[in-house]
């Protein structure tokens, strides 16, 4: 069967029109096979629309001859030029919009510098500086610095020293913690702020982050990463456990005894068992795990025997100290007070890695803080050991309702500051023991660092 003839662009309706009439159309047959392998005939050339076609063409068979030859043509699909003239438009379209918004925004900043001649000024900008210091008081120190950042205005605006000497006395009675690198000065608290001379001698903006704890703790996470190589290098190999001795006034005259909660609070720090070397006259101490990992020794040093301090506590009198004996001195013309470690005490202070000083912080009781420096010079003298051990004092009450001693007022009334060695003073809570995993983790990084060295 003999397929029909198709002129472009549009179609002849089956059996109205046959091959001949077609022919002297001009319309050009094609043939069922060539159409599926994609190509078609058009006019013979020089062949006009009304002349016939040659014979033998009827049938849809090609013609022959030079003045009838049939060109064959691929069916190349015509570009459709709708979508790039849609397409043009519509880029024209957007460029017209964004020059809109940009002369739009080129006019709202010409009436806002009209208006304000010296440029923007935010609302909070217009009050006074005693006005704007007041708001900014209500701000966090962290909020304050994130202001800063906004602008070179408020950069200079949150460094203000009155504004920073707020914050330190506010925030240092809160801090639970203070090391010999954060200690700040005693005449922050003493001197009465005076402008022209704070600005030239104290930075309270500087002082403030680092006495901060906060700042403390991110200073020390940002460590190199070979740190941590380090510490798994110095784990595989095997170490002694380190001994801390723990004395000190608060170990006798709270309510709640330090020492028989760290042995019965399995939860915060795990009892290892006691250790078989043991020192005359003192004992072995107990060994302790942290972490689950490093194992430590604490050897606890009392003034005088369970007996009579039981005896003391009821009388509600002070027992007299049996590790020390005084030695007078002078200094000038004014008698200084000298003590030094009994026989079995000094052994210890040989032998040990660092020391943990437990003081008693409830603010109600009197305290002889003269008297316990003078002792924790005398354990941590020179001729003992190495001038390097580490001090932990733990600023320790019986439970959470007491009113304490800050740790910064603490630092100052022992005058931690005269030390040579690294100390902390950390808050403890003798009931919960909350402070304490705190300070012993900062102890056993400082004992490590000097046995590395």
């Amino acid at each position: 069967m003999t397929a029909c003839l198709s002129p472009p662009r549009r179609r002849r309706r089956a059996g109205c029109e046959g091959p001949a009439v077609e022919e002297k159309r001009g319309w050009v047959p094609w043939r069922p096979a060539e159409r599926r392998s994609g190509a078609v005939w058009r006019r013979p050339c020089g062949v006009a629309s009304a002349s016939i076609a040659p014979a033998g063409c009827g049938g849809g068979e090609r013609p022959a001859g030079a003045a009838g030859e049939w060109d064959l043509l691929s069916l190349t699909p015509q570009p459709n030029l709708l979508p790039g003239v849609w397409g043009g438009k519509l880029v024209v379209l957007l460029f017209a919009i964004s020059c809109f918004f940009c002369l739009f925004f080129f006019v709202c900043l010409f009436v806002c510098f009209s208006q304000f001649p010296g440029g923007y000024t935010p609302a909070l900008d217009g009050f006074q500086i005693d006005v704007q210091l007041n708001i900014l008081s209500f701000l966090s120190p962290q909020d304050l610095c994130h202001l800063g950042s906004t602008s070179c205005y408020w950069r200079a605006a949150v460094q203000d020293p009155l504004l920073w000497r707020y914050f330190l006395l506010r925030d240092l009675p809160l801090w639970a913690s203070v090391d010999w690198k954060s200690l700040p000065d005693v005449e922050v608290f003493n001197k009465a702020f005076s402008e022209e001379s704070d600005n030239a001698l104290y930075d309270y903006m500087a002082v403030y982050k680092k006495s901060c704890p906060q700042s403390r703790r991110s200073l020390k996470s940002s460590r190199p990463r070979y740190g941590a190589v380090t510490s798994f290098l110095q784990s595989l190999v095997t170490q002694t456990e380190p001994r801390f001795a723990m004395f000190g006034p608060g170990l006798e005259e709270l309510d709640n005894s330090l020492v028989q909660k760290m042995m019965t609070c399995p939860e915060i720090l795990l009892v290892a068992g006691l250790p078989q070397r043991q020192i005359h006259g003192i004992g072995s101490g107990v060994s302790f795990q942290f972490n689950n990992n490093q194992k430590f020794n604490i050897l606890t040093l009392y003034s005088t025997t369970s007996v009579e301090r039981r005896r003391a506590r009821e009388e509600q009198a002070v027992a007299v100290n049996k590790m020390f004996y005084q030695e007078n001195s002078i200094v000038g013309n004014q008698q200084a007070m000298h003590y030094s470690v009994i026989a079995q005490v000094k052994k210890v202070c040989e032998v040990v890695d660092g020391f943990i000083y437990v003081a008693n912080a409830e603010a109600h009781k009197k305290h002889d803080r003269q008297e316990e420096l003078a002792r924790i010079l005398a354990m941590t003298d020179p001729a003992l050991g190495p001038p390097n051990r580490p001090l932990l004092v733990l600023s320790c009450v019986s439970h959470v309702d007491v009113k304490r001693i800050p740790c910064v007022y603490m630092a100052h009334q022992l005058q931690l500051n005269l030390l040579r060695q690294p100390w902390m003073v950390q808050d403890t809570v003798a009931a919960s023991l909350a402070g304490l995993i705190n300070g012993i983790e900062w102890l056993l990084e400082e004992a490590n660092c000097k046995n590395a060295q």
